[in-house]
C-alpha cells in the first residue's frame, strides 16, 4: 500500500503532519510532565499503599478493634481498683483532714519549734542534773557547792599536821625573839664570831699571846663581844627556839606561801560576804532557777491544744498509713491514672474506641487515603494518562532522542553549528571551492539569506572567481558563471545512526541541484536523503557497488514543503517523505559518523530559470534511545 501511495504521490499533507506530530509531541510531552507531577506520584503513593498489607492489617485492626480489648479499658480497670483499695480511700481521707492541716500548721510553727527545743534539753543529763541537785536538802547542796568544797578544804588545812606545827612553832612565846633576830645583822655578827672563836687561827693566835696582849688583841675584842652576844637574851631566846621540833615546818611553809593561802582561805571563810552566799545557797530552791522556768514553759505547752492533738495525729494510724502511701508507687500510679481518665484525651480514646466499628473505619485516615485513592483513580488526569501512556503511537517519540536541531529563527546562521564551505576546504584552505564537475562557485555564505525563520539558499547566474578541486591538478583557480551556496556541520555534529530529517521546499527549476544528503571524512560514500535535480533521488553512493537508489518526479516534490528523513541503522536505510515511505535497502549500509550537508547549485550550463532558491525551516537529527 505505501508503494501504491508512493506512485500516486498520495503524501500526508506537511502541515496536517507537522500538525500531528507537535499533537503527539505535545501529548507525550504532557505525559512526560505528569509522570513526575505530585498528582501521579501521590496516586502511585495512594496504590501502593492501599495494596499492601499494611493498610490491610490498619483495616482490619480498626473494624475488629474494641473498647474492652483496649489499653484504656484496663487502665479505667486498674483506676477503680486503686479507688476501692482501703490504704488509697484512708490516705485521701486523711489528705483531707482538719487533722492533717493542723498538723502541717503545727509542724512549721514556732509553737512546735520552742517544744522541741525545750523538750530535748529537759531530757539532758545537764538538766537532770540541775533538778536532782536541787531536789537535796540546803546542807547538802552547799556541801556540794563550790562554796562548801572551800569551807571543806579549809577545815582539811586545819587539821594537816604542818598547819598544825606552823601554828605551834609561832604561837610560843620565843617566837618573838625568833622572829625579831632572824636575819638581823646582830644574829649575822654573832654566827661570824662563833666561826671565828672556834676557829684554829683564833687558838693559835690566843696561845702565842700573854693574857694581857691577847685581851688588848682585836681576837681579844672579838672574843669579848662575842660573850656579850652570847649572853643578849634575844640571842638566847632565839638559839633556843630555833631548835624546836615544829622549825622545818614553819620554815617550809614560809616559803611556799602555804601558809599564807591558808590564811586567805580562813579569811574568806570567816567573812560576812562568805556566810551571806552560804545561806543564800542553803535557802534556794528549784524554783528559784531558770531550769524551773523552762520547766514551767515546757508543761504548758506540753498542755496546748494543738501540740497535744499535733502528737496525738503524729502517733495515729491515720497518719502511719498517710506517711507509707504517700510517695508509694500505688498512690502514683492512682494519682497518674486519675489525671489521665479525666482527660480530653482518654475522652476522646473511649468514645473513638466504643463507636461502630464501621464508623471508625470512616472516620480513619487510612480510610481518608482510601478514599483519595478513588478519587485520584476516577480522575480524566489519571484516566487519560494510564489510557494513553503506553499506547502505539508513540513509539517514534519513545524511540527517538534530539541530538541536533536548527529551527533557523535567529535571522542569521548559527556558526558555532554551521560552516559554509565544504568540510576539507575549511580545514585545508580555510576558504571556499568547488568540485570539478560543478557549474557554480561556492559562495563562503553570499547566498545564504533568511527569511521569516526560513534558510534561503540561491542559485544565481554571475560572473565569480574561486578555486576547483581537480583531482588531477589539485585545487586551481577558477572563473564561475553561477554561484551558489551550501552548508555543513563538519566541524560541529557527526553521528553514526539514527534519523536524519529536513523540512525543504526544493526549487521547481529541473535543472538546478537541490540536495539533503549526508558524508563523513571522503566523499564516499555518501547518503542522499533526497538529491533533486531533474528527478529526485533517494540513494546512496558507495564506489565498489552498483548505485542503489529510488528516484521520483520532481515536480509535485517542488510545488510545497515536504519532510524528508532517513532512518539509518547498522543493517538497513530507509527513506521517508512526509512519515511515506520511499525507499529502503539492506545493501551496502555505510559505517561512521557522517555529518550533515545542505547544498545547491547546477551541474549544466542554463540560460533562464534563475535566480531559484531553495528553502529550509528546520532540521533535526535524533539517535536511539538506550
Amino acid at each position: 500500500m505505501a508503494g501504491l501511495k508512493t506512485l500516486l504521490g498520495l503524501f500526508p499533507k506537511t502541515a496536517a503532519f507537522e500538525k500531528n506530530r507537535k499533537q503527539l509531541a505535545d501529548e507525550y510531552n504532557a505525559l512526560i510532565e505528569y509522570d513526575s507531577s505530585d498528582d501521579l506520584a501521590r496516586f502511585k503513593e495512594l496504590e501502593l499503599y492501599i495494596q499492601s498489607d499494611e493498610f490491610k492489617t490498619l483495616r482490619n485492626e480498626l473494624l475488629t478493634l474494641r473498647y474492652n480489648n483496649s489499653e484504656e479499658y484496663k487502665k479505667e480497670i486498674d483506676f477503680k481498683k486503686l479507688s476501692s483499695d482501703k490504704e488509697i480511700k484512708l490516705f485521701l481521707k486523711t489528705q483531707s483532714s482538719a487533722a492533717l492541716k493542723l498538723y502541717n500548721e503545727v509542724s512549721k510553727s514556732d509553737k512546735l519549734a520552742r517544744y522541741n527545743e525545750l523538750d530535748a534539753l529537759i531530757k539532758t543529763p545537764a538538766f537532770s542534773e540541775v533538778k536532782n541537785f536541787y531536789a537535796q536538802s540546803g546542807k547538802k547542796r552547799f556541801e556540794l557547792s563550790d562554796l562548801g568544797k572551800t569551807l571543806a578544804e579549809y577545815h582539811a588545812k586545819s587539821k594537816s599536821e604542818s598547819i598544825r606545827a606552823y601554828q605551834k612553832f609561832t604561837s610560843d612565846k620565843l617566837f618573838k625573839d625568833y622572829n625579831t633576830v632572824r636575819g638581823s645583822d646582830k644574829l649575822a655578827l654573832y654566827e661570824e664570831l662563833k666561826k671565828y672563836i672556834n676557829s684554829s687561827a683564833f687558838f693559835e693566835q690566843k696561845a702565842n699571846m700573854g693574857k694581857s696582849d691577847f685581851k688588848a688583841s682585836d681576837a681579844g675584842k672579838k672574843l669579848h663581844e662575842y660573850k656579850l652576844l652570847s649572853k643578849s637574851k634575844e640571842i638566847k631566846n632565839y638559839l633556843k627556839h630555833a631548835t624546836s621540833p615544829f622549825l622545818n615546818a614553819y620554815n617550809k611553809l614560809s616559803e611556799s606561801g602555804e601558809y599564807q593561802l591558808f590564811l586567805d582561805l580562813q579569811s574568806k571563810i570567816n567573812s560576812s560576804s562568805f556566810k551571806q552566799e552560804r545561806q543564800a545557797i542553803e535557802r534556794k530552791t528549784f524554783k528559784d532557777t531558770d531550769e524551773y522556768k523552762l520547766e514551767t514553759e515546757y508543761k504548758m505547752l506540753s498542755s496546748d491544744a494543738e501540740i497535744k492533738k499535733y502528737f496525738a495525729f503524729r502517733e495515729s494510724k491515720e497518719f502511719a498509713n498517710y506517711k507509707s502511701i504517700k510517695d508509694s508507687a500505688k498512690l502514683e500510679k492512682y494519682l497518674s491514672l486519675k489525671e489521665y481518665l479525666s482527660g480530653s484525651t482518654f475522652a476522646e480514646k473511649k468514645k473513638y474506641l466504643t463507636m461502630a466499628p464501621k464508623t471508625r473505619w470512616k472516620q480513619s485516615e487510612p480510610f481518608a487515603r482510601q478514599l483519595e485513592f478513588e478519587k485520584l483513580k476516577d480522575s480524566e488526569k489519571i484516566k487519560w494518562y494510564f489510557k494513553t501512556r503506553n499506547h502505539k503511537k508513540f513509539e517514534w517519540l519513545r524511540t527517538w532522542e534530539l541530538t541536533f536541531e536548527d529551527e533557523f529563527e535567529a535571522g542569521k546562521l548559527d556558526t558555532n553549528k554551521w560552516i559554509t564551505r565544504y568540510y576539507w576546504g575549511n580545514e585545508l584552505l580555510n576558504e571556499s571551492y568547488s568540485l570539478a564537475d560543478e557549474k557554480h562557485c561556492i559562495t563562503d555564505g553570499n547566498n545564504l539569506s533568511f527569511k521569516g525563520g526560513i534558510l534561503q539558499i540561491t542559485t544565481r547566474k554571475e560572473k565569480c572567481e574561486g578555486k576547483i578541486w581537480n583531482p588531477e591538478i589539485g585545487f586551481a583557480p577558477h572563473e564561475f558563471n553561477y554561484t551558489s551556496g551550501l552548508i555543513n556541520t563538519g566541524g560541529s555534529f557527526r553521528q553514526e545512526h539514527g534519523l536524519f530529517e529536513a523540512k525543504i521546499k526544493i526549487a521547481r527549476n529541473p535543472h538546478v541541484q537541490n540536495a539533503f544528503w549526508m558524508v563523513g571524512n571522503t566523499m564516499e560514500p555518501h547518503i542522499n536523503v533526497i538529491n533533486a535535480q531533474n528527478k529526485c533521488m533517494f540513494n546512496t553512493i558507495t564506489s565498489d557497488s552498483p548505485e542503489n537508489k529510488k528516484t521520483y518526479r520532481r515536480g509535485k516534490l517542488a510545488s510545497d514543503y515536504f519532510i524528508y528523513s532517513v532512518e539509518w541503522t547498522a543493517n538497513e536505510i530507509i527513506w521517508r517523505v512526509n512519515g511515506l515511505e520511499m525507499h529502503r535497502t539492506n545493501l551496502n549500509v555505510p559505517k561512521g559518523e557522517m555529518f550533515i550537508n545542505i547544498s545547491a547549485g547546477l551541474y549544466t550550463e542554463i540560460e533562464s530559470g534563475l535566480p531559484a532558491t531553495m528553502d529550509i525551516d528546520w532540521v533535526r537529527c535524533y539517535q536511539r534511545r538506550s
